[in-house]
Order: structure tokens, then C-alpha cells, then sequence
């Protein structure tokens, strides 16, 4: 039996380097006990010999310096003594804003089934998933300055910084990320995934819509050290004008890996500027779009299935002109194709990320 619940994380710094936590369940709110938010430290004295577990299982966990634990509940009441699982869907669009610039940890509990839907205005510049043994956690992610008013896109276009994503599975864990970036600059998006445990899985499915002289760059690093686990990346771009988009990845398969199941994957389409919908009144006219892919693979491992690809081209004229017969302008066609070539691969999800 699974039971769900809404989590609203809301603001209110106590003042000892923790948050106060509240939940929004059934139109009440109530103090919320299962979620810890604090300094690294502080979460040190209050979980030692967990946290401590933790931050030994890879060197970079020790960089962070605020925690989010999302703890499993206990299992003593007799209402929930046969719940194997518990199913959480987590915001934190108000954890609050300074957060955004600091290196977090997310950690989902044991058994555990988490949706964290990542609503913070500013990317961030550093933030980690840490699973624990048969979690499963599920992250969305969106950001586009194209809906964002024009005194904001200023702002924040100017302070557009790296950003770096850290993945880390135990045991039986499942992780998935799903992003959706667009219309804005971004000087280097990093995306490490981690796969410590057996069994483990990660998947990483994204896409990036620029125009005009739009440019990102995304590195996916991909890490098999133990055996049995699996991971799956796909990555695609719909570029226009004299956008540019540069994707490296590299899988590495340690020699004590054996039967890893890794691959990933780079599409991008080059959108012509003639009437379609990602174009808007400042359209500079140009069709220089560019995207450069370099897939590589590190294997040290015999008794492992890797595969990587990548592909650049136009929409396809047929599929544009079978759109239009249909009644369809150039622009409602080209918007069609795009929704399919980048909706595909995000489950059911496109409209929520969209």
C-alpha cells in the first residue's frame, strides 16, 4: 500500500543554521517532522553515524554545505505496519532564496519514493541527489526566461553562472531527472552521475530550446563502480538562428563494474528561422545554428553493454509538409515537430515540464 502526501516547503530560518518545515496536506498545515533542513554540520551532531556513512560513500559529498533529509517515516503505527512504501512530492520553490547559491544535498531516505519538482527562480550552483537503499526519486526541473518579465530577464541573465548537478544511487535505488532549459545562456552545466550501489539505476533526459545567439554548454558524466547498475542519458537541443549548443559525454566502467547496462545519447535539430514559433520580434535574421556533440566511453570492464550516439539535422520536410496539408501555417507545424522531437523522451511529463 503506497500513501501519498504533498510537501510544501516553506521558509523560516530558526536561527541555529536549520529550517523550520511545514507541510500543506488535506488543507492543513502541520509542523512536519520527516524533513530535516540544515548546515551540514548540524546534521553531523544530530544523525552522526548516518550523515557520517553518507559523506564517506564519495570524496565530492564533502563539498556541500546545507542538507535536505527527507526521512522515512517509522513504521510502528498499526495503520502503516505493512507500508513498504512511502510516496512524497516535494517543492522547493520557497526554500529560501539563498539556498539557491549554496552547494545542497538532498537526501531521500530508505525506501522512500520522492518527487522533487524544482521550482527555484535562480539555477543553482550546486546541488546533489543522495538515494538510499531502495529509493526512488524523481526530479523536475524547468527553466525558461522567456516567461519571466523583462526587468527580471536582465537580472538574471546577468548572473547566469555554472551549474553542477550531482547524482548518487545506493542499492537498489532508481533516480531520474528530467530538465527542460530554454532561452537563456548557460556557460556550463555539469551533470555527474554517481552509481554506487548494486542494482542502482539513473536516468538523465533533458533538452535545451535556444534562439538568436543563445549558447550552452552540457558535460554528463556518467560513473559505474560496482556491478549490476544501469544508466540511460538523452539529451536533445531545437536550435535556431545562431544558437550553439556544445554537449560532451564520457561513461567510465571501473575494472570491479561488471554486467553495467550505460548509455547516452545527443539529438539536436536545427530550427530554419522562417516562421516558426520559437521565433519572436527580435529574430536577428541569421541561420547559423550550430551543435557540437563528443560522446566517449572509458571502459576497463569486459562483461558490460555501453552504446553512445549523437545526430544533428533540420525538421524534416515531409513531416513539415504532411502538418501542413493537414491546415496547419509553418509555425504551428514547426511547433508540432519540436513538441514531439523533444516531448518524447520525458514520459508522459512534457506538459507538466513544458
Amino acid at each position: 500500500m503506497m500513501q501519498k502526501k504533498n510537501l510544501a516547503i516553506i521558509s523560516g530560518d530558526r536561527g541555529d543554521g536549520s529550517v523550520c518545515m511545514q507541510e500543506n496536506f488535506s488543507g492543513k498545515e502541520s509542523s512536519l517532522k520527516n524533513i530535516f533542513v540544515g548546515t551540514k554540520q548540524l546534521f553531523l551532531n544530530i544523525y552522526p553515524e548516518y550523515a557520517t556513512h553518507i559523506l564517506k560513500t564519495h570524496e565530492s559529498l564533502a563539498s556541500y554545505e546545507y542538507i535536505v533529509y527527507i526521512k522515512p517515516e517509522s513504521t510502528k503505527s498499526p495503520a502503516i505496519k505493512f507500508q513498504t512504501t512511502t510516496k512524497i512530492t516535494v517543492t522547493i520553490s520557497a526554500l529560501f532564496e539563498k539556498l539557491a547559491k549554496e552547494k545542497i544535498l538532498i537526501v531521500v531516505g530508505r525506501n522512500l519514493s520522492v518527487t522533487i519538482h524544482d521550482t527555484l527562480p535562480d539555477l543553482h550552483t550546486s546541488i546533489g541527489y543522495w538515494l538510499d537503499e531502495s529509493a526512488t526519486c524523481t526530479v523536475l526541473y524547468k527553466r525558461d526566461l522567456a516567461q519571466e518579465s523583462s526587468e527580471q530577464k536582465s537580472i538574471e541573465q546577468d548572473n547566469v553562472q555554472s551549474v553542477t548537478i550531482n547524482c548518487y544511487t545506493g542499492r537498489h535505488s532508481s533516480l531520474t531527472v528530467y530538465f527542460l532549459i530554454a532561452n537563456i545562456v548557460v556557460p556550463d552545466l555539469k551533470i555527474n552521475c554517481y552509481l554506487l550501489g548494486e542494482y542502482s539505476n539513473i536516468q538523465v533526459d533533458g533538452a535545451f530550446m535556444l534562439q538568436n545567439r543563445q549558447q550552452a554548454t552540457v558535460s554528463i558524466y556518467q560513473e559505474h563502480l560496482v556491478s549490476h547498475t544501469s544508466s540511460n542519458v538523452m539529451v536533445k537541443s531545437a536550435l535556431r538562428d545562431s544558437a550553439y549548443i556544445c554537449y560532451k559525454g564520457l561513461i567510465y566502467i571501473g575494472t570491479n563494474a561488471p554486467y553495467t547496462d550505460a548509455v547516452q545519447n545527443n539529438k539536436n535539430i536545427i530550427v530554419a528561422g522562417n516562421g516558426d514559433s520559437m521565433a519572436n520580434n527580435n529574430n536577428v535574421g541569421e541561420n547559423n545554428a550550430r551543435a557540437h556533440s563528443i560522446p566517449s566511453l572509458e571502459i576497463l570492464n569486459n562483461e558490460v553493454r555501453c552504446a553512445h550516439g549523437s545526430a544533428v539535422g533540420p525538421v524534416d520536410k515531409e513531416q513539415l509538409f504532411v502538418l501542413q496539408s493537414r491546415g496547419l501555417d509553418q509555425a504551428q507545424a514547426t511547433q508540432v515537430l519540436i513538441d514531439g522531437f523533444i516531448g518524447t523522451h520525458f514520459n508522459g511529463l512534457w506538459p507538466v515540464i513544458k
